[in-house]
């Protein structure tokens, strides 16, 4: 899969469009695990007692699919910068595939293979911790 956002990244044999991903290196960085020690799993997930609402919608065409996530999170290129209330981005699985980082609500993925496939969506926090809340559609390219 080849990942467009502000840089090409090739992964899976197939082709990601989106807006920006961000700081590819905070994808790989987790909150202080002594913070972890001395915060409740709910303060860590849900910054502030807000929990967004997610929809995942697919539209395929050809062998493009484009995938249109509807949520009340505020979207924001804040990768791995701390907890704020209602904001947060997108981690993105394509058939099972690798993590993405989105700040888009619009992924179009592209050079898909005929036969089934998968996304999955998550919600999270800037520091990457989960809001807990996840959607998956499947769909076929014809």
């Amino acid at each position: 899969m080849r990942v467009f956002f502000q840089q090409t990244v090739l992964l899976c044999g197939m082709a990601v469009l989106a807006g920006c991903a961000g700081d590819p290196s905070a994808a790989s960085k987790s909150p202080d695990s002594s913070e972890a020690l001395h915060t409740s799993h709910a303060e860590l997930t849900h910054a502030g007692g807000f929990k967004p609402t997610l929809e995942v919608n697919v539209t395929v065409e050809g062998n493009q699919a484009t995938v249109q996530i509807e949520t009340d999170l505020n979207i924001e290129n804040n990768l791995g910068k701390e907890r704020r209330k209602g904001e947060g981005h997108i981690h993105m699985y394509v058939d099972s595939g690798e993590k993405q980082s989105v700040v888009s609500k619009r992924v179009v993925l592209t050079e898909l293979s005929k036969g089934e496939h998968s996304v999955k969506v998550s919600l999270h926090n800037n520091d990457h911790t989960p809001y807990d809340v996840t959607d998956s559609v499947a769909f076929e390219v014809k």
